[in-house]
Formats: structure tokens, C-alpha cells, sequence
């Protein structure tokens, strides 16, 4: 590189950092408005399965293929409710979303370091599920942040390094439609007519043994078309961590069971002690997901050994009065007292015990006291691996959480254990069953229910891509709720054949059936999804989905298919890459007759080193045939730059 080379490009990140530096100073100032606004999230419950990656694993692959179960569900999730962010970007309209799993690959290669899942869904009957996040770490040829401080502290690394990324997109939505009195069309645009910026940014700086790291996102909320705004700044070192902005936090199963914070935490370790403080707005029961509930605390753990370890957990959450939401229900104020042991009995078996106390008060009502403890053991044993829970959480015991979830773990008094066996090399069975009571808040006179819910499934598995299974669930409780499915899956990687490569199909059939006092239901799905690449630079992926419901009460049926194809196409590797998607999804039944298509197109182009640029076009065809006042065509354009510094 000739010299006068080397000064363009310095002049060349003069010129995008300074714009960069101004845009960090100005959302820092914003840090503070950030914790007093409200803003709607995503309402979240459930029990799941994270297949892939495990939770706070350490992995190689650039491009690891994220996978989660929800084939233990007594209902089937609702696959239009399902929203997918991996480190805050929604990338759910690049992911196979049934009624019984999500499985997402990235396109390109995700950095080395940490990196962050968070799935938000609902079942077929419209109650939400609990939110699934967790955490993993990409390592690789490039050293993770960990090793990098211990390189820093021994004078090994560099004395200071600061990369960037800078994601900037600018999007306009036109619609055609009729406009009616009765009707009002634009309610089920999922984009708002209009100019919308979404904007990530990321900032890393480590040296001497610390790193600092700045985030900011600017998102717009589906169908409202509300702006949301998150920031997130972090200082880390080897005895002490700082976070402020938005970040998700949960500290134990009756404390706060996982909720999105808006507010500082800081945590500090001293010799055997680690000592955590937090402080912001959390999710609130009574408002459906808004930060509406002030939630302060402090937790200590104190290390016996290395296989035991005691946290004690005291926090205050106090709802915020609002004239709305008040109408509905009265602001409460909890103080939550929680003490927690972990010991690991060997490598691979570890307990918890846990009890915890709230003095709960609702508005000028006198101040209840509610209980709860909860035991668990987990391990692996040669071919077994299992975990069992015991529990008892009275009915108005409130732990943190997020919306109106944060309900659905109490008024509970009973048991669950899951375990799995290797029966033979290729062969893993396993089973799970939870029994417990709760009592009916819903009657007029108290009434004990008895809630049997159990699942068993048979895999056979070769490899992670080979893969065939069968399950069966059963749920039961005394008010006369049944429901039981069977389910079957199948996995397959199809040898490399001349210039098709990395080819799988997944196949995957369920039946359920419902039956409640008021609702008995028939419910099938099955789907296929075909995925290869073509030579090395075409990359395809065909979908097909249907689900049938049968009311039997109202003798009504409903079905809804969903067609896609998606492509990915690299031009030319150095240079320009094509990103195209079609999907058609109908919903066809006695009282639903609609038909939606969906054109995305994106193309990029690599004009520096540091810089990309993209241009892309979307259109969205939404046909009601009983309701044609509903009718509309959308035009979204779409322009953005990344920049790498």
C-alpha cells in the first residue's frame, strides 16, 4: 500500500467516526429520558427446549444453526405470533417457524464473542408463552473478549483497540387501499405508511485488562408503527461489571424470573463475596408489557467452596399509577426475601434450594404475606441425564417478570422431572411429567385442581442432521381440560450430489386433540422444508405449512397454509449478494377467507473495506374475500449502509 493509499484511508475513517462519536454522545444523552419513557413489548410464557446452541455454551461454528422445541407444549404455538431477535435484531422473517419448532441459520458469519437469543410467542389460544433467551459464545480463530484481558494484563496484546459496526436503513411504505368509516385497514398493515430509520450501532474499546461496550438500536414496534429505542453501555473488568440502558435481566426463579430492565446494574466481585445492585423499570402484570413497575434491589453470594455457594436476594417492586391501566386492576407493592443454595454434588450433579418470601400490598389493602420454595436436581450419569423439581408457590406470590407471565409460575404446589436414556448408540428415549394443585381464583367457592401433564418421545439420532423422533403428550386437570398430541419429525442431510451441497429436508406431522367445558378441538399440522446450495454461491430454502383446527363445539374448521421460497445468492463474493424471499399464506375456513403474498427483495454491495450499502424492495398483497373493504397492496423501499471501524 503505497502512501498516499494510506492517508485516503485514514481520512476515510476520520470522516466515519466523527459523525459516529457525535451520534454516541447524543444517544448517551438519551440514556436518561430512556428510563422514564413506557414502551409496549412483546408479551412472553412457555415451556420449552433449547436444542441449539446449549445455554452459556462456548461453540466454533461462524454460523450455528439456533433451534428451539416446542413440542413439549400442552397447546401448539401460534406461528404468526412468534418474534426471534438475535442481539436485538429481529431476524424472524429469516427463520422456519411451526407450530412446533423455530430453527434460524444466519446468512453470514456471526462475530466471535457473546451473542444473545430472545424468542417471544403465544399459543393457538392466544395466552403468551414465557420469554426463551439465553446466551452463547462464538469462539474461533479470533480470541474471544476473555482472553483478550488476559493478553492486555500480561503486556501480550494491543494497548488499545476499538472496532465498530454502524447499521443504518431507511425504509418508506406506501399502501393502496380503500378507505371506509367501518373500517379501518391500516390495523392489520404490520408496516405504517410513512418514513421509518432503524439504526444499530456497536462500539467495543478493551485495553489493560477492561472493555467498555455501547450499543444503541432504533426499532419500529409491528402493526402500531411505535418507535422503539434501546441503549445499552457496559464496563466490564476482571472483579467488576457495569450496565445501563436496556438489558435483560433475571436473578433466580422467585426473585425476578426474567424480565427486560431499563436501568443500571452493577455487580462486584471481592474474594469469596459477589455483590449485584440493580435498579430500573421492569415489566409490569397489570399492563401487558410496558415499563410500568420500578423495581430496585441488591443480591449477595458468598462461595463456601468450590461446590457451594449461598445468595441471599432482596429487592422492592412498586407499580406506577397509571389512569389507564388502573381501571383494570390496582397498583401493588412487593418486597421479595430470597435465599438460595447451589451445591454441586459431583461434576455432572448439582442442587438448588431456594425460599423466598413477599410482603405483597395492593393499593390501600392490608399487606399479605406470601411463601415459596422450590428444590432442584440435575445431572448425567453414564447414559442417563434428567432433572427434577419440587415446589410450592402460593397463589399470590409475585416474583419479577414480564408482563402478565410473571403470574402463570405461582399458585402451584407440586412436582416435575424429565430424563432421557441412551438405550443404544443411535437411540435416546426419554420422558416428563409434572403433577401438581392449584387453586381455581376463576370460582365463586375455592376449589383445589389437579393439574397431570406428561410427554414421552423416541429419537434416533446419527448425527446433529440425521435425525428421526416421535413424542406423545398428554395433559389432564379435574375441571375437564384434555389435551393430547402426537407428534413426529424427521431430520435428514442428503449426500452431496454433483453441484448441489449441504442439502436437508425436515418433515414433521402432529395431531392434537383439545377438549375443555366450553371448547373440544381437532388440531393437524404437518410441514416440509427443503434446504441446499447450489455450487458455492447460491444458497435455497422451499417451506410448506399446514394446520387445520376443527371446532367441534361450533362445528366450525379453520385452515392455514404457508408457501415460501427463500434465496441467497452471492454474485460475487467480493462485492454484491442478493437476498430474495416469497411467501403466501392463506387462512381458509367458515369464517375466515384471506390471502397474503409477500416479495422481499435485498441487494448488497461491498464498495470499501469498510463499508456496505444495500437497496431492496418490498411488496405485500393482502386479499379478504369476505371483507374486501380490507384489501390493500404495500410498496416498502429500502436503502442502508454498514460501516466497520
Amino acid at each position: 500500500m503505497t502512501e498516499t493509499d494510506e492517508k485516503r484511508e485514514k481520512l476515510i475513517l476520520g470522516l466515519v467516526k466523527l459523525p459516529i462519536l457525535l451520534l454516541v454522545f447524543v444517544t448517551l444523552l438519551k440514556c436518561a429520558v430512556a428510563f422514564a419513557q413506557e414502551q409496549n413489548v412483546d408479551n412472553k410464557v412457555g415451556m420449552v427446549t433449547i436444542v441449539y446452541p446449549e445455554p452459556d455454551t462456548r461453540i466454533e461454528a461462524a454460523r450455528p444453526m439456533m433451534a428451539v422445541d416446542f413440542s413439549g407444549m400442552e397447546t401448539a404455538v401460534d406461528p404468526s405470533s412468534v418474534s426471534l431477535l438475535v442481539d436485538r435484531v429481529d431476524v424472524t422473517s429469516n427463520a422456519e417457524v411451526t407450530q412446533w419448532y423455530v430453527i434460524y441459520e444466519p446468512v453470514t458469519d456471526l462475530a466471535a464473542g457473546e451473542h444473545n437469543v430472545v424468542i417471544t410467542a403465544k399459543d393457538v389460544e392466544g395466552k403468551s408463552l414465557e420469554t426463551i433467551a439465553w446466551k452463547f459464545t462464538i469462539g474461533g480463530a479470533k480470541q474471544d473478549l476473555f482472553e483478550k484481558m488476559v493478553l492486555y494484563e500480561k503486556g501480550l496484546g494491543e494497548k488499545d483497540n476499538t472496532i465498530g459496526h454502524l447499521s443504518l436503513t431507511s425504509e418508506y411504505t406506501h399502501a393502496d387501499y380503500t378507505s371506509s368509516p367501518d373500517y379501518d385497514v391500516t390495523e392489520i398493515m404490520e408496516k405504517k405508511e410513512g418514513m421509518d430509520q432503524l439504526l444499530d450501532l456497536e462500539i467495543s474499546n478493551m485495553s489493560a485488562g477492561r472493555s467498555v461496550v455501547g450499543a444503541f438500536s432504533r426499532r419500529t414496534q409491528a402493526y402500531t408503527g411505535r418507535t422503539l429505542d434501546e441503549l445499552l453501555i457496559e464496563y466490564s473488568d476482571s472483579n467488576f461489571t457495569a450496565q445501563t440502558g436496556n438489558f435483560y435481566l433475571k436473578m433466580s426463579d422467585l426473585t425476578i424470573v426474567g424480565t427486560e430492565m431499563a436501568g443500571l446494574k452493577l455487580d462486584k466481585n471481592i474474594g469469596r463475596w459477589s455483590l449485584s445492585l440493580f435498579s430500573g423499570r421492569t415489566q409490569d402484570p397489570s399492563t401487558s408489557g410496558t415499563f410500568k413497575q420500578m423495581t430496585s434491589g441488591v443480591s449477595g453470594t458468598f462461595a463456601w467452596d468450590k461446590s457451594n455457594r449461598t445468595s441471599v436476594t432482596v429487592l422492592q417492586g412498586d407499580e406506577q399509577s397509571n389512569s389507564f391501566y388502573d381501571r383494570y386492576s390496582s397498583p401493588a407493592r412487593d418486597r421479595i426475601f430470597s435465599v438460595l443454595h447451589e451445591h454441586r454434588v459431583t461434576d455432572d450433579i448439582s442442587m438448588s434450594f431456594e425460599v423466598a418470601a413477599n410482603r405483597r400490598k395492593v393499593a390501600n389493602d392490608a399487606t399479605d404475606g406470601e411463601e415459596a420454595f422450590k428444590f432442584k436436581l440435575s445431572g448425567k450419569q453414564n447414559r442417563f441425564s434428567g432433572n427434577f423439581e419440587l415446589y410450592n408457590i402460593d397463589k399470590d406470590y409475585v416474583p419479577v417478570g414480564d408482563g402478565n407471565n410473571k403470574y402463570l409460575s405461582s399458585n402451584r404446589d407440586g412436582f416435575k422431572g424429565r430424563g432421557a436414556y441412551r438405550a443404544a448408540r443411535w437411540v435416546t428415549v426419554g420422558a416428563e411429567y409434572e403433577d401438581y394443585d392449584s387453586e381455581d381464583v376463576t370460582s365463586e367457592v375455592s376449589e383445589i385442581v389437579r393439574t397431570k401433564r406428561g410427554n414421552a418421545f423416541v429419537a434416533i439420532v446419527t448425527d446433529p442432521f440425521k435425525q428421526i423422533s416421535y413424542r406423545k403428550s398428554k395433559l389432564t386437570n379435574t375441571t375437564g381440560i384434555v389435551s393430547d398430541s402426537n407428534s413426529f419429525n424427521v431430520l435428514l442431510l442428503v449426500p452431496d450430489a454433483s453441484v448441489f451441497t449441504r442439502t436437508s429436508v425436515r418433515a414433521g406431522w402432529t395431531d392434537s386433540e383439545y377438549t375443555s367445558p366450553i371448547v373440544v378441538s381437532d388440531n393437524t399440522s404437518y410441514s416440509f422444508t427443503l434446504s441446499t446450495q447450489y455450487r458455492t454461491n447460491l444458497s435455497m430454502r422451499l417451506l410448506f405449512i399446514n394446520m387445520k383446527t376443527d371446532d367441534l363445539t361450533r362445528n366450525t374448521s379453520t385452515e392455514n397454509k404457508k408457501t415460501g421460497a427463500y434465496f441467497d445468492w452471492t454474485i460475487d463474493p467480493d462485492k454484491y449478494q442478493l437476498e430474495s424471499s416469497y411467501e403466501n399464506i392463506t387462512k381458509n375456513g367458515s369464517s375466515v377467507d384471506t390471502q397474503k403474498q409477500e416479495v422481499k427483495t435485498l441487494f448488497h454491495i461491498t464498495g470499501h473495506e469498510f463499508f456496505d450499502y444495500s437497496v431492496g424492495l418490498d411488496f405485500v398483497y393482502y386479499e379478504n374475500r369476505i371483507n374486501p373493504e380490507y384489501d390493500f397492496d404495500q410498496t416498502t423501499f429500502k436503502s442502508g449502509v454498514e460501516m466497520r471501524f
